[in-house]
């Protein structure tokens, strides 16, 4: 699943995160901007996804997130954040209970699928 964080509004980076991860053999659900977390937190629960992941354009998206960390962390086995909120402070990803992969499309992909095999394997 990918999302944008509640209250932002930026969806092209996600957008485009999500087509990179599509062409690299990912299936992917976009929800678009400005995803509550109560939204995002029914649609894992139907779709039960491998990986969510957040893109977040402003503090304020990440200071928002705070106060449900908890339900964010419990989303999927792998929470990834990312965007430009998360460039300067990737310490904010951990806190909310999931990782920053960086913001480069490419980069994501690669460690993400990284990142599964670890997920995954026994």
């Amino acid at each position: 699943i990918v999302a944008c964080a509640p209250a932002d509004r930026h969806e092209i980076g996600a957008l485009m995160l999500a087509v990179a991860l599509r062409r690299a053999g990912f299936a992917v659900y976009f929800l678009g901007a400005d995803t509550p977390v109560a939204d995002l937190v029914e649609m894992a629960n139907a779709v039960e996804p491998v990986a969510v992941l957040i893109s977040a354009l402003l503090p304020e998206s990440v200071a928002r997130m705070q106060q449900e960390r908890a339900d964010l962390a419990a989303l999927a086995p792998l929470v990834v954040f990312g965007g430009q909120a998360f460039e300067h402070q990737p310490e904010a990803a951990r806190s909310l209970g999931g990782e920053f992969l960086g913001n480069d499309l490419r980069t994501i992909a690669e460690r993400l699928a990284e990142r599964l095999e670890r997920v995954s394997a026994p």
